[in-house]
């Protein structure tokens, strides 16, 4: 798995959405770019690998780099086969169109991108974005909260408290549009990037119609990510024939827990 060289950084020209971690930011920019030549131990590991698995397209190229022979895209993420739903989800008629952001507070996750992006649309606009996270640590907890605080920000902006995770799904199901944004991708650069979200955003919250046919088409798509899909995949790229069976008296972990 390639994930521990790399492969994606952030734009220089959005260094300044790490606010505190902007150095941090860029020495693994440095490391990321540069750096990776002189960790023999992973290039041997990449070269001489049956098959390299990397998460994003950023980190293919790096692998390629470093003298891979063959390399696989599997997503980081998946989900339980039991837990996807069996069909899109049927939203009612109500006076605003809800948007969501959710993820940590991670600075590389951009959420500053998503808050911009919905703080310019038209003063007509009925869209309210609602952030769901949580911070890393307590001076994260105490930066979000001034952030949020902060008199320029929209009241369209509505910060709700972390959920358990079996009531993530309702938290989907209620949002018209999700906002996914992340910094360490292929952007140009922020008055572009947050420019292109508030058009994007503008125009699912016109079009009820877009909406559906957008979410039918992601429904179908996010079923690919299954964990038993995705294992299956693992296991084509590895050159392997059927799942391999756990040693006598080894019992599989449930859901990452054991």
């Amino acid at each position: 798995m390639a994930g521990v060289v790399g492969g994606q950084t952030a734009p220089d020209a959005f260094l300044e959405y790490f606010g505190p971690q902007r150095r941090s930011e860029v020495l693994r920019n440095v490391v990321v770019r540069h750096l990776w030549r002189l960790a023999w131990h992973a290039r041997r590991a990449v070269r001489d690998g049956t098959a390299v698995l990397v998460t994003t397209p950023e980190t293919e190229k790096l692998a390629v780099r470093m003298g891979a022979k063959r390399i696989a895209i599997v997503g980081a993420d998946g989900i339980e086969p039991d837990l996807a739903p069996s069909a899109p989800p049927v939203r009612g008629e109500r006076d605003h169109v809800r948007a969501l952001w959710l993820g940590r507070f991670l600075e590389r996750k951009g959420l500053g991108l998503a808050v911009e992006a919905v703080e310019r649309l038209p003063a007509e606009s009925d869209v309210v974005l609602e952030v769901l996270g949580g911070a890393y640590n307590e001076r994260n907890e105490r930066e979000m909260q001034r952030y949020f605080a902060a008199p320029e920000r929209s009241r369209r902006i509505v910060v709700s408290p972390r959920e358990p995770y079996d009531e993530i799904g309702r938290v989907y199901e209620r949002a018209d549009i999700f906002v996914f944004t992340g910094i360490r991708v292929p952007v140009t650069e922020p008055a572009a990037t947050v420019a292109a979200l508030t058009d994007a955003i503008a125009r699912l919250a016109a079009s009820p119609e877009l909406r559906r046919s957008l979410g039918e088409a992601a429904f179908r798509r996010a079923r690919e990510f299954t964990w038993d899909k995705k294992a299956a995949k693992v296991l084509a790229a590895m050159g392997c024939s059927e799942e391999p069976r756990p040693a006598p008296g080894d019992v599989p972990n449930q859901r990452g827990r054991g």
